[in-house]
């Protein structure tokens, strides 16, 4: 089955961050831009967050808060590592109330960044990995990974000053609309038929039918 993409629509919507010293410090976005293109740019805003020497610091980013360690491997390049992020936005995780589908959460979220001369990103490889298993039957579960690359054109790019006060009345110059909003991810409503979303119950259930149904098609067969 083919997909559409919506990459190209969501470039031609800008973002502005501001940036200091490695950290960002503000996001500002179009207050019209769909969840799922606003999450992507918190998400390539939060790559531009780094550290030039050997650090370990408690960070907020796209990912939430993270305990974050910066590892210099070579001459300007810098491992990023984040582990125990917790998001202080998006609804608690739900447990389910049968033990037996109780799961086991394990995320990894690591970046490497070759940087200039200048300190500044020349290209950023970042990996993402979750994956969840029955805490019952750990070789049961399923899993999802990324992998993004931010790289450094060499193409000469044109911009034009802005006389402003401060960021967010640059902003306000550029495009009036924008509105500053918050770095981490933002929930997402789930899109279900007019049947309503399928659950765990319903899941197992149809499962089951299905068992059910080859169980008496293999009997049909023997007789």
């Amino acid at each position: 089955m083919e997909h559409s993409s919506k990459i190209e629509q969501i470039a031609e919507k800008p973002f502005f961050v501001l940036w200091r010293h490695g950290d960002v410090e503000a996001i500002y976005m179009d207050p019209a831009e769909s969840a799922s293109s606003a999450n992507l740019k918190r998400g390539l805003a939060s790559l531009f967050q780094y550290r030039t020497l050997d650090d370990e610091v408690r960070q907020r980013d796209a990912s939430g808060f993270c305990d974050v360690t910066y590892l210099m491997s070579r001459d300007n390049v810098i491992e990023k590592r984040k582990t125990a992020c917790t998001h202080g936005i998006l609804p608690p995780s739900k447990q389910h109330p049968n033990p037996i589908f109780a799961v086991r959460l394990e995320s990894y979220r690591n970046s490497k960044y070759v940087l200039t001369q200048s300190l500044l990103p020349e290209r950023v490889n970042d990996y993402e990995g979750h994956k969840m298993t029955l805490v019952s039957k750990p070789d049961i579960g399923t899993s999802v990974v990324s992998e993004r690359t931010l790289e450094q054109t060499v193409e000469a790019i044109s911009a034009t000053a802005i006389q402003a006060n401060s960021a967010k009345q640059a902003v306000m110059l550029l495009k009036p609309e924008y509105k500053e909003t918050d770095i981490e991810l933002q929930p997402m409503l789930a899109t279900c038929p007019d049947t309503g979303c399928p659950t765990v119950n319903l899941s197992v259930f149809s499962i089951l039918c299905l068992f059910q149904f080859f169980s008496l098609l293999s009997n049909d067969g023997d007789r």
